[in-house]
């Protein structure tokens, strides 16, 4: 192949990547999601099959290694990554709802394990008699 058929081919599929991205755009996805999951595809299929080798890859025009590649690629979802990140936020706010709660539970708890202790240990009082 001579070099103006290489770029002919290089820019065909310039030209089917930018429709596909697009195409996912359209469909309600992000750019970065869209990209990210591509990066998903293209390394499960590069682990399972050993004619795919990815060696750089571009990201907002920034040349992003094989490395970089990889590692976004072993990124979970962006709806993972907010849950988590939702998950932290909250966490400290129920472990102060729960120390504020405590406190308040076992006096609840002391208080009726003592009034169940009154209750048996009161005597019985006999009835009374019927008046005549």
């Amino acid at each position: 192949m001579d070099e103006s058929s290489n770029l002919a081919a290089l820019d065909k599929l310039k030209m089917r990547i930018q429709a596909l991205r697009a195409k996912t755009i359209d469909n309600g996805c992000t750019e970065d999601e869209a990209l990210s999951a591509a990066a998903k595809v293209v390394k499960t299929f590069g682990a399972e099959f050993d004619r795919l080798k990815i060696h750089f890859g571009y990201l907002n025009n920034q040349r992003l290694e094989q490395a970089d590649l990889m590692t976004l690629a072993d990124l979970p979802s962006i709806e993972v990554l907010r849950s988590k990140f939702l998950g932290l936020l909250s966490a400290p706010a129920t472990k102060l709802v729960t120390l504020l709660n405590t406190p308040a539970t076992q006096l609840a708890q002391v208080l009726k394990a003592r009034a169940e202790k009154l209750e048996k240990d009161a005597p019985v009082e006999p009835a009374a008699p019927a008046a005549a």
